[in-house]
């Protein structure tokens, strides 16, 4: 399990994401870095097994990736997340991101990635919202409200080829636990730092993801 803040529902990125978008219709710039700087704090205390990509190695491969992804749409600053859909972390950020009564992430816009835990048998249900006409409703249906999939997901060579995509940056970058984040503002490149996160998370017994 991951670092944990309060009672498994709010660690310290999602408090300070939230607190972020308090101020999002104004020019609060230090309160963006100091985000960005309690985000690089938090990998560095705990995450020290793993590599932690900067955003100048990371970019590449998570442009490479986007048209995989699932969108909700915000403002400039860019969050990509890898996100299980049987895992209960996942589930939870999802809920929240997607919670329009809720002022938590305003702001940003959600690049989603599926990316299966080991732990999970998950990747009929994968396909089966990737397959799906509108990816982000069933997504929440599943996420949310615990939508059960029943039948087999057909396959599908292009879906098939976006999850072997997806997997194989998820290793490139070392993508160990569910939710994994990478926020991405703006001007990253003028203060080029790690930004690689995770929330409070599940994480697979080895490092092989499959």
């Amino acid at each position: 399990m991951g670092f944990q803040l309060v009672d498994n529902s709010f660690n310290l990125t999602l408090i300070l994401l939230w607190y972020n978008s308090l101020y999002l219709q104004k020019d609060y710039t230090i309160i963006k870095k100091i985000l960005f700087f309690f985000l690089l704090l938090q990998n560095m205390l705990y995450s020290k097994e793993h590599i932690i990509p900067t955003l100048t190695v990371a970019m590449p491969d998570l442009t490479s990736i986007e048209k995989h992804a699932i969108t909700i749409e915000g403002g400039e600053d860019i969050i990509y997340v890898f996100v299980d859909p049987f895992c209960k972390y996942s589930k939870a950020f999802i809920k929240k991101i997607t919670n329009k009564n809720n002022s938590f992430g305003n702001g940003y816009t959600y690049k989603i990635f599926l990316l299966k835990l080991k732990k999970f048998e998950s990747l009929n249900t994968i396909k089966y919202i990737l397959n799906s006409k509108n990816k982000l409703e069933e997504l929440k249906k599943i996420m949310i409200e615990d939508k059960q999939i029943v039948n087999i997901t057909p396959n599908n060579k292009s879906i098939d080829s976006g999850i072997e995509e997806v997997l194989k940056v998820s290793k490139h970058l070392d993508i160990y636990k569910r939710p994994y984040l990478f926020v991405v503002p703006t001007d990253w490149k003028d203060n080029e730092e790690d930004w690689g996160e995770d929330w409070d998370d599940e994480e697979d017994e080895s490092e092989e993801i499959k």
